[in-house]
């Protein structure tokens, strides 16, 4: 089964990541569509000139300077939502009235919980699913990874670190909704450090999250003006995984006895564990698009766990607000 789809806001994740990259990688919306044999991408807006143009060259589809123009004329089945964000609302308001099968936004769902929750009342009451694109929930090798940690595979999480960069709602949020998922909802959290408050990407406060399977979690702010930085750390009563290099990698050690010192536990580290696939992680959530509309299949992210992490985000921030 094939469906048409089309993207608002050629910027980065819309397209621009994909104009530099190698042919095998796939790391933003419109290449995603593109590529995949389950979509037809149709077409994309954006009232910058110049990403029309690139858009165009890029995938041989008409692009246009207003996303309504591109709606009456084509009537995506899919309608990805890559605008900034406080313009999502109002791109899911517009996209509505066209009557797509899915919307797929870019995160944080919205600027507020209201406007998210907004967002997601309107597409329940039209019949639309809506998706919000934490792509790592998508990722083959993290629904893995997330399984043996529920298994019980590294015992009890009690506890963890999280290096982060670029903002709590921008970039932390990745993982905050990543870890919602493994160890379960975040049950009370504690603000550290505000941190600057008056940032592009918003507050970066150090905050100590507690989640409901006991797993209590340091996030920590990186400064995004010196690098990037992303570093996933979790130590149970039977392991220890890492989520480490922006990303890239997953480390996992298990434990044995010490072949020097009997009577002690050290950590193993084991050897062959699945990869998250890092280069190709935008054509997963197409992928998992796909199986919603098609087969429907439960849709790894969607707007209920990005309502969630939008509505933790905001209330760290009023705390730092009102401390």
């Amino acid at each position: 089964m094939k469906f048409t789809a089309a993207v608002i806001g050629l910027g980065r994740i819309g397209l621009g990541y994909d104009l530099t990259s190698a042919p095998e990688e796939v790391l933003s919306h419109s290449k995603a569509f593109l590529r995949h044999t389950g979509f037809e991408l149709v077409g994309g807006a954006d009232p910058d000139p110049a990403c029309c143009a690139a858009f165009e060259a890029f995938t041989g589809r008409p692009a246009y300077a207003t996303p309504g123009e591109m709606l009456e004329r084509h009537r995506p089945q899919v309608v990805v939502i890559a605008a900034p964000t406080s313009e999502h609302l109002a791109m899911t308001e517009l996209a509505i009235g066209f009557g797509p099968a899915a919307i797929l936004c870019e995160k944080p769902l919205a600027s507020t919980y209201a406007d998210g929750k907004r967002m997601a009342d309107l597409c329940q009451a039209h019949g639309v699913l809506l998706g919000v694109n934490y792509m790592r929930r998508f990722d083959p090798a993290l629904q893995t990874l997330g399984s043996r940690i529920k298994n019980g595979d590294f015992g009890d999480v009690f506890k963890g670190t999280l290096w982060y960069s670029k903002g709590l709602l921008h970039n932390g949020s990745h993982y905050l909704d990543l870890l919602s998922d493994w160890l379960g909802p975040v049950t009370s959290f504690d603000i550290l450090d505000p941190g600057p408050r008056n940032t592009m990407a918003g507050p970066e406060p150090d905050v100590l999250f507690r989640f409901e399977a006991g797993c209590q979690l340091y996030a920590l702010a990186a400064r995004e003006e010196c690098y990037s930085l992303i570093d996933l750390d979790l130590v149970g009563t039977k392991g220890r995984l890492r989520y480490a290099n922006l990303g890239a990698t997953v480390e996992c050690w298990g434990t044995q006895e010490d072949p020097m010192f009997p009577g002690y536990t050290i950590l193993d580290r084991i050897a062959e564990v699945a990869q998250p696939d890092l280069p190709r992680y935008q054509w997963h959530v197409a992928e998992g698009l796909h199986k919603a509309l098609s087969m429907k299949t439960p849709l790894a992210s969607n707007h209920e766990n990005g309502l969630a992490v939008l509505s933790l985000c905001e209330l760290v921030a009023d705390r730092i607000r009102l401390s």
